[in-house]
């Protein structure tokens, strides 16, 4: 493969694997404007073009292809970086029509070669991993390593992400960067639909800097793994709703029947009210406090409540169970009392997130 070949490869393909290329060319020179030398609004910048057309490539929606035109078209006149042009036209291919997009690949490509070129790095390095990409499959291509392999990786590279003179190993407000760059080193991307979530962040507040931003994807990250905590804890109502449908206890059912009750009450209830407030624009945050509460309560009823004192909402909750928790109904909170920790830190994460 050379430069020719790799042009003509690319008029042969379809927009998002065309995006995919320009995306994984960008991630490669992305570190140059993130030195501390750098501007920090530069860095976020790139950052969020590489994110939005990493999105378009694997969910092409309209409202994420909007959102890469709005990044192929942000304000740069103080950006004078050839890396910052591999980003934008990154963003370009994600925005473009797919008869377009091949050429925005082929400038992005250009682009990151002269950025390597400028920094004093091996552009060598960027032209042979961007053409081993050609060899892969699309869906591959998302969990490749974007040096395929760590011998690939420039000696340059592995010093700035290790030496503390890069942006992602500065403050927190970097700390979601620093976890999605190194996801894509490692060929284990961030989950995608938080990734997307983040691309869809509004213009005007990306313009207010990476600390503003940082505090947005906070939010976005405790919302959302507070959402995967409930799916792993709902996965088993499915269990338990078979068991007490069928009157686990042998031929005396009345009990599971009860505990089925108590457990949709203390456990479900709750989960639901922290459900409905993660879909809402608006979070009601006392109605989050109180659903903790109320779970953290039948981990206290149980024994298995080990992370300190919650509030009096909760004491008041366990005196109102008083002895009423069955066996069986302890058996299946004891037995999941691991999963239902996790949606309470969650839980309050995300509470801590919105305050």
């Amino acid at each position: 493969m050379n430069e020719q070949k790799f042009r003509e490869w690319l008029k042969q393909q379809d927009q998002p694997l065309c995006v995919l290329i320009a995306v994984r060319i960008a991630l490669r020179v992305f570190p140059i404007v993130t030195n501390l030398e750098s501007d920090p609004d530069l860095a976020l910048l790139a950052a969020r073009g590489i994110l939005t057309s990493g999105v378009a490539a694997k969910m092409p929606t309209s409202e994420v292809r909007d959102a890469a035109t709005a990044v192929a078209h942000a304000d740069a006149d103080a950006i004078g970086t050839f890396a910052y042009y591999a980003f934008a036209y990154a963003a370009a291919a994600a925005a473009a029509d797919a008869a377009d997009a091949y050429a925005d690949v082929a400038v992005a490509a250009d682009a990151a070669a002269y950025a390597a070129v400028a920094a004093d790095v091996d552009a060598a390095a960027y032209a042979a991993a961007a053409y081993a990409d050609t060899v892969i499959a699309f869906e591959a291509l998302f969990s490749t390593p974007i040096w395929h392999e760590q011998k690939r990786k420039p000696e340059w590279l592995v010093e700035a992400l290790v030496v503390h003179n890069s942006f992602l190993k500065s403050g927190p407000e970097w700390s979601f960067w620093r976890d999605w760059y190194q996801g894509f080193l490692d060929g284990k991307p961030l989950d995608w639909e938080l990734q997307r979530r983040v691309a869809l962040i509004p213009d005007d507040d990306w313009e207010k800097g990476p600390e503003h931003v940082a505090k947005l994807i906070e939010e976005i990250r405790a919302r959302f793994a507070l959402e995967k905590r409930i799916e792993a804890l709902e996965a088993e109502k499915l269990v338990w709703e078979e068991q007490a449908r069928h009157g686990v206890g042998g031929n005396n059912p009345p009990e599971p029947l009860e505990s089925e009750r108590i457990v949709q009450e203390i456990i479900w209830a709750p989960i639901e009210d922290l459900k409905a407030e993660t879909q809402s624009e608006s979070p009601d945050k006392s109605r989050i406090q109180t659903a903790i509460s109320k779970l953290g309560a039948a981990l206290i009823a149980v024994g298995k409540w080990s992370f300190g004192k919650l509030d009096a909402a909760a004491d008041a909750f366990v005196k109102s169970l008083g002895g009423g928790l069955g066996g069986y109904c302890v058996g299946w909170i004891t037995q999941n009392s691991n999963k239902i920790a996790e949606v309470i830190r969650a839980a309050q994460a995300w509470l801590s997130a919105l305050t």
